[in-house]
């Protein structure tokens, strides 16, 4: 046709020559934008690039089937990927990259997708009188529900608004696949649950070879990676993992359900099957930045490290032994020189103290591990390999002596300390949003809406062996909407933020374990009371927050006696600030003249009306410690601004009147 074309032009005149030309320019990149390239030969081509390795713009495959490893990058450095905006499918639910002991990268602008998928689905065409027995049509061109594959998720969403039911959580299937005609298949639910679900709903069960926990993408032992523009629609496990990093930036990345694919006339209902991005033993956190995070089958962002359980004490020799998951030391994440901390099997914290030497010792007994596993309650993986061993100086080890067998063990050196998840969109899904275990962090300005589970958690998860207690937190600015709908889960993480520690007897811990805890200017809409949950905390402010509670209700703290008639409640909580406390600390401090004390933006002080005239100021914190003194006439000369983050009173005296208000600084 094109030669035909070509020839009709020389017959005629250049002007259709122009025009072939030009048509044949839009055929070309037609062709290439379909063109199905191979990943890997496209890679290999530039592993010699030290500085950029280009992605041309396209369509490619990366081949994962038969055996076939991650895409890997190891022990590189400043190297940026440029995917210009390119396609990749992986043709086998595995791991599609890694980087290994890599520096100072970047990997951006690509979209990562599956083919066959990680999840398949269906319409439940009929189903028993209790729910329990489904027979299910698999959309046309999905896969078929296999029996060998995993089916510890299954989800079912709603017809119409094809969101998750409400009242319902997740499902197995632990019995046999029956398969019927066609595409038809029947499951046996583990878990059902009549009158929350019914026939003309979508269910959708995971689609990966059973025995697989690989994640799309995983960094090991990398510094100062950016992952940027990166958009992942479906993922065998976590779609973004990290372990023992520093300071990746995610910038821009998104993880959702893909629409309007031409594979499937059903859109999909959810990427991936587990979680978003998941940060593990991070030495200094990650950043997590205008990220947008929805439909994942569990916590879109996870931040922690490892608790390790004390099986026995030498205190002679000045030395306790830990259980361990790990086959290494290398990756043990109790470090000699590092900041340990020790907390009692009742969530109190023993002390904190630098190890002098770490050591694996022989492997535990059987035995030996249901014994020292038996102070826990609820544990969830009880496959401890090694023991290590920790000794202690004279000195160290006088701040941590009283340490027993059933205590743990974590470093707050990996934990992602200095982590931030700011200006993210993050919501649709079964579980929790943000889920942190770490220290020194700020959660701002992200807007979480329509959650199973809690919007943010704080607090450790022992069951897990998920570290760790949690201190010098900023949770500001979130906007928060239409969470805590799943049906009661009686636990103490019973709000849409909650900050709890629920020490590893199953108890509620005292105050002191979580530490310096500042909540404001957070806005919660239409979630069920207690719309925030405060346990175990020493110090921090709950100020200037928007609560409007939802009119439905929901028990999810009743296992611990915490009420939901209240938008916010505490238990076991001290020295936490908060709107309503009075300014009675300070006797000669009345809540007069508030409109009349005028700061500008500079931090300086006036006093309406009263110019001119001499003016005594003094600022107290909200114990009635005195901070500063200052006497000015027009303008204080002491600023504001200079105020450490916290709540404030200022006390202003002038002709024998005196004039207050609270100011806060966050």
């Amino acid at each position: 046709m094109l030669i035909k074309l070509y020839m009709m032009t020389m017959r005629n005149n250049t002007k259709f020559l122009v025009l072939f030309i030009f048509l044949l320019g839009i055929f070309g990149g037609l062709c290439a934008e379909e063109t199905m390239g191979d990943l890997r030969a496209i890679l290999d081509a530039q592993k010699g690039n030290d500085c950029v390795i280009d992605i041309p713009k396209g369509t490619y495959v990366l081949d994962l089937k038969d055996g076939k490893g991650p895409y890997a990058f190891n022990y590189r450095k400043n190297v940026k990927i440029k995917g210009n905006g390119s396609t990749i499918i992986c043709n086998f639910q595995n791991q599609a990259f890694n980087f290994d002991h890599c520096e100072n990268m970047v990997f951006s602008d690509l979209t990562i997708d599956y083919d066959p998928p990680c999840s398949t689905q269906g319409t439940i065409i009929s189903m028993s009188a209790d729910a329990k027995t489904l027979q299910v049509e698999i959309h046309e061109g999905y896969p078929m529900i296999n029996p060998e594959t995993e089916q510890d998720r299954v989800h079912i969403f709603d017809k119409d608004t094809r969101e998750l039911v409400w009242d319902f959580y997740t499902n197995q299937i632990t019995d046999p696949i029956k398969f019927l005609d066609g595409r038809k298949v029947e499951v046996n639910l583990a878990m059902p649950k009549p009158r929350a679900y019914e026939v003309g709903d979508y269910i959708v069960f995971n689609n990966i070879p059973k025995g697989y926990k690989r994640h799309c993408m995983l960094l090991n032992y990398c510094k100062n990676m950016t992952m940027s523009n990166i958009t992942v629609y479906d993922s065998p496990q976590f779609h973004f993992g990290e372990h023992y990093c520093e300071n990746t930036h995610y910038y821009r990345c998104v993880i959702d359900r893909k629409k309007n694919d031409p594979r499937f006339p059903i859109d999909r209902l959810r990427p991936g099957i587990a979680d978003g991005i998941h940060s593990r033993h991070a030495t200094v956190g990650p950043t997590i930045e205008e990220c947008t995070i929805l439909y994942t089958n569990d916590d879109p962002i996870a931040i922690n490290g490892n608790f390790y359980p004390v099986s026995s004490v030498d205190a002679d020799y000045k030395q306790l032994y830990v259980l361990t998951r790990e086959g290494s030391l290398g990756d043990f994440t109790l470090k000699q020189d590092e900041n340990l901390v020790a907390v009692s099997n009742g969530g109190v914290r023993r002390g904190a103290a630098k190890a002098s030497r770490v050591r694996f010792s022989t492997p535990p007994t059987s035995a030996e591990v249901k014994k020292c596993l038996s102070y826990f309650r609820d544990i969830k993986d009880t496959r401890y390999i090694n023991k290590a061993m920790i000794q202690f100086s004279d000195e160290e080890w006088e701040k941590v002596k009283t340490v027993a067998p059933g205590d743990v063990l974590y470093s707050t050196d990996r934990l992602g300390s200095g982590f931030k998840v700011i200006n993210c969109t993050i919501g649709h899904v079964p579980g929790r949003g943000i889920l942190i275990k770490s220290v020194n962090g700020k959660i701002q300005n992200n807007t979480i809406t329509n959650t199973g589970a809690g919007a943010i958690i704080i607090g450790p998860e022992f069951n897990w062996m998920e570290a760790g207690l949690s201190e010098n937190l900023e949770i500001s600015g979130n906007y928060i909407e239409t969470c805590m709908w799943r049906q009661n889960l009686k636990r103490s993480q019973c709000a849409a933020i909650s900050v709890v520690l629920e020490a590893s007897n199953g108890d509620l811990g005292p105050a002191g374990g979580l530490r310096n805890i500042i909540i404001h200017r957070n806005t919660i809409k239409d979630c069920p009371m207690p719309c925030v949950f405060l346990n175990g905390i020493d110090g921090g402010y709950f100020y200037k927050n928007t609560i409007e509670p939802a009119s439905w209700i929901r028990d999810h703290g009743s296992n611990f006696l915490i009420p939901n008639t209240k938008p916010y409640v505490t238990k076991y909580v001290s020295n936490i600030i908060t709107d309503e406390d009075p300014l009675t600390s300070i006797d000669e401090v009345k809540r007069t003249g508030e409109q009349e004390i005028l700061i500008d933006a500079s931090g300086r002080v006036s006093l309406k009306g009263h110019q001119g005239e001499p003016v005594k100021m003094r600022i107290f914190d909200m114990v009635g410690k005195q901070i500063s003194e200052d006497d000015f006439t027009e303008l204080s000369t002491v600023s504001l601004n200079e105020l450490g983050q916290g709540i404030y009173i200022i006390h202003l005296i002038c002709n024998n009147k005196n004039f207050s208000k609270k100011y806060s600084v966050f």
